[in-house]
């Protein structure tokens, strides 16, 4: 049975799927292809970085126990500068080491998650809208000039930021 994403996923950057196995990294990549969504697939944690240099994803499907680098250290490295993409782990454990609880992640997921509960978290965590610029930058500014045009053009582009 061929389950339609119902979700705005044609709209939004490509999936990074990171998997060392080659059987779940295709199923994973055929799956999300069958559902129209641009998919970018990694099979490591290093390469997963590479791409990240260059590419935003719209979502990050990343198996927990990668070797080397794993899943919840790469998605702690993503959160160092990027606090909103969503990021769904597939781990066969469904357990999180005591250290993960400071990275937020959106779903933990078996590695044998089915098709239809997969796709239906893909579309929850796209169709959460982003955080507004004053959630990426919270704070307060503090502008001191003496020049009363400057202060007021200052002000003017800080608060069309976010701030």
């Amino acid at each position: 049975m061929k389950v339609r994403s119902q979700g705005p996923m044609k709209s939004r950057g490509p999936i990074l799927v990171v998997e060392e196995d080659v059987g779940l990294r295709e199923r994973l990549y055929d799956l999300l292809r069958r559902h129209d969504c641009p998919v970018i697939a990694a099979h490591s944690s290093e390469r997963a970085m590479d791409i990240l240099k260059h590419e935003r994803p719209s979502l990050l499907l990343v198996d927990a126990a990668l070797s080397g680098m794993n899943g919840w250290e790469l998605a702690e490295y993503v959160r160092s500068f990027d606090a909103r993409v969503p990021i769904i782990l597939l781990d066969a454990t469904q357990k999180a080491p005591p250290q993960a609880m400071m990275t937020p992640i959106q779903a933990l997921l078996p590695r044998n998650v089915s098709d239809q509960t997969l796709m239906r978290k893909i579309d929850q965590c796209l169709a959460t809208p982003a955080p507004t610029r004053r959630e990426q930058w919270p704070g307060t500014v503090l502008v001191v000039d003496d020049e009363p045009k400057l202060r007021a053009t200052l002000q003017e582009f800080l608060q069309s930021h976010g701030f």
